[in-house]
């Protein structure tokens, strides 16, 4: 049967992210370390993701959100690493512990969602690490269609009260936030026009750590064909 050979690049170091299509070829292509959090715009899950494979480390404390001021040195042997799931797009690192089958509220990790008022609430407080710095985070909720969400350093300074608004991500996966920019960002192609994303992420399985490879886009189904 007919073959086509393709090549795509994520330059050196693989600083690029690569979105492509089997019908129309790359389609899309960002710097791999232009963004620090990823929430998911269609779906239930209300998934967020945050950039490990850019070296970030992000932990849930064992605070409660009214505990915000006493989150203010680094703890780390008594938070929990976590990770984006390699396997689900709908599973980030801040969906860790979530049960939507919960009777109580469905929760989706980083807070509950209320059935008769329709939002979900926060209930954790987070601190994502990059290098020597530390910012503390929680994700206040989502309302109407906007996540709201704040971060600040750990002793408080450089407090920003952020929101992401769905509507500005329409047909997109993902909707994404820079820390270095305080600012959101548009990154990806629609999603019916991508099926694969060349990148860098974080395997889980069998070791953990950072990987080159490629993650198929929602909804694409691939298939191993051996002894061809």
């Amino acid at each position: 049967c007919a073959q086509t050979a393709e090549t795509v690049s994520t330059h050196a170091g693989y600083t690029d992210q690569v979105w492509y299509s089997m019908q129309n070829g790359e389609v899309g292509r960002q710097a791999l370390a232009n963004w620090d959090l990823a929430f998911e715009m269609a779906g239930f899950t209300s998934s967020i993701r945050v950039n490990t494979a850019k070296g970030l480390f992000v932990y849930e404390t064992p605070n409660a959100l009214a505990d915000w001021d006493n989150v203010n040195t680094p703890d780390t042997a008594n938070w929990t690493l976590l990770q984006n799931s390699d396997s689900s797009w709908t599973v980030g690192a801040l969906n860790n512990g979530n049960d939507l089958d919960n009777p109580d509220g469905v929760n989706v990790g980083w807070g509950i969602y209320n059935m008769v008022t329709h939002v979900i609430a926060g209930n954790r407080i987070y601190v994502v690490q990059n290098g020597d710095t530390y910012r503390k985070l929680r994700i206040d909720a989502l309302s109407a269609g906007v996540f709201h969400f704040t971060y600040a350093n750990l002793d408080g300074s450089d407090l920003y009260d952020a929101s992401l608004v769905k509507a500005d991500f329409a047909g997109k996966n993902f909707g994404y936030w820079s820390f270095d920019t305080n600012a959101a960002l548009d990154r990806e192609p629609a999603a019916t026009d991508w099926d694969l994303l060349f990148t860098k992420y974080h395997q889980l399985t069998p070791y953990e750590y950072t990987v080159v490879g490629v993650l198929q886009n929602k909804g694409v189904t691939a298939l191993q064909v051996d002894g061809v």
